[in-house]
């Protein structure tokens, strides 16, 4: 008996740990997505800053719903629905990044001009398909809230919650499969992204070179990161290996904050060769790509 009361408290002193972890990780990415979304937007007032700017904001409002509903899911029916109302938000949120970065992509390669004005079918697409997909997340993923002390693991609905947080956890509960089809969707965008800088940046030289590298690689981190907590979620599962998950946990985070860190500095490149190379021109930037 008091063997079963030390393990249950050393189980529920872990997940405390670990759920700390989890969270200040997440404070830190929304400190610096929303910092770095805000220079961003400061650099210029060319589409492709503002495009960047909104992809952040919505990241930053992401990972700022999915910090607070781990947080508060377990302790009422009334939070359980608060919960599961953020994360319809930050779903909502996350799916503006892949088309913002998609499009800014498209500016970058062909231009303002050509990008948005001529092809607004293209835009039009990309909005519908985006839309599909975030109501496909919103109707088959949702949160559960268990008792990791209890094998087999048994989700509690929303009036078999518990008074109090314990050794309890919250998780989503993808059971059927469909939202994973939906997230693989978002991850193949960005991909597609990546894959379309790797072909500009291949045709440049010098600072236009480096430049399109930052902005591949912090496209790129993004969908890396989610590849990186896919398979940590496979290896350590939430009942077991807790104090190496947390510390695996921020390294994924560290991920995530590289993708704005990047895509700011390979920005702030234009903005230093404009400053240096057109000293004399006082217009307003017309310019139909950063290339």
């Amino acid at each position: 008996m008091v063997f079963g009361v030390f393990m249950v408290f050393q189980s529920t002193m872990l997940i405390g740990l670990w759920l700390n972890i989890i969270f200040y990780a997440k404070l830190v990415d929304v400190v610096i997505s929303i910092t770095l979304a805000m220079k961003i937007k400061r650099l210029s007032s060319y589409i492709l800053s503002r495009l960047f700017f909104l992809a952040y904001t919505g990241w930053s409002v992401f990972i700022a719903s999915d910090a607070v509903l781990f947080e508060i899911a377990m302790l009422s029916p009334a939070f359980f629905v608060m919960a599961n109302i953020l994360r319809d938000i930050s779903i909502v949120m996350i799916c503006l990044v892949p088309v913002c970065f998609i499009i800014g992509v498209f500016v970058i390669k062909e231009g303002e001009e050509i990008a948005i004005e001529k092809k607004k079918g293209r835009l039009i697409s990309l909005f519908l398909m985006s839309l599909i997909i975030t109501t496909g997340i919103l109707l088959n993923d949702k949160i559960v809230v268990y008792d990791i002390t209890v094998n087999p693991i048994v989700p509690f609905g929303i009036d078999e919650l518990p008074p109090l947080p314990g050794t309890y956890l919250v998780n989503f509960d993808q059971s059927t499969g469909f939202p994973l089809v939906f997230y693989l969707i978002f991850v193949a965008w960005y991909v597609t992204g990546t894959m379309l800088m790797f072909s500009i940046q291949h045709r440049e030289s010098g600072i236009k070179k480096m430049r399109a590298r930052r902005i591949m690689w912090g496209i790129l981190m993004i969908p890396a990161g989610i590849v990186y907590f896919v398979i940590l979620g496979y290896l350590f599962p939430d009942t077991g290996s807790l104090e190496l998950r947390g510390i695996l946990t921020v390294l994924g985070h560290v991920l995530w904050n590289l993708s704005p860190t990047l895509i700011f500095l390979g920005l702030r490149m234009k903005e230093k060769e404009n400053d240096t190379s057109n000293t004399s021109n006082d217009a307003p930037e017309t310019d139909p790509g950063i290339f």
